[in-house]
């Protein structure tokens, strides 16, 4: 896969995942009290993957013939935010409505 093909593929997949912390924020607010207060980490967490991931996309940007070397970090990002996604929508659906 190319640069640019590539390039396309994580755009894609980060806007997924970015939709779904939006989401997940949204629904943050309508969780118990106590239960938001155990994961308000979990979603500062979420928030701070995501501009990792955010800045290791950007970073293909300006790669040249090293792209493949910004591709690897990229795809660990965007994977580490998968999991971190996927482990507050788990937390998430276990929490009680306030």
């Amino acid at each position: 896969m190319d640069k640019e093909a590539f390039k396309k593929e994580v755009d894609s997949e980060f806007r997924e995942l970015s939709s779904r912390i939006d989401r997940i924020r949204a629904a943050f607010d309508s969780i118990d009290e106590s239960d938001r207060m155990r994961f308000e980490m979990e979603v500062e967490n979420l928030l701070i993957k995501r501009e990792i991931a955010r800045q290791k996309i950007n970073e293909l940007d300006g790669a040249k013939d090293n792209w493949a070397y910004f591709r690897m970090e990229a795809e660990v990002a965007e994977q580490d935010l998968r999991i971190a996604v996927e482990d507050a929508d788990n937390l998430l659906s276990r929490a009680r409505p306030s």
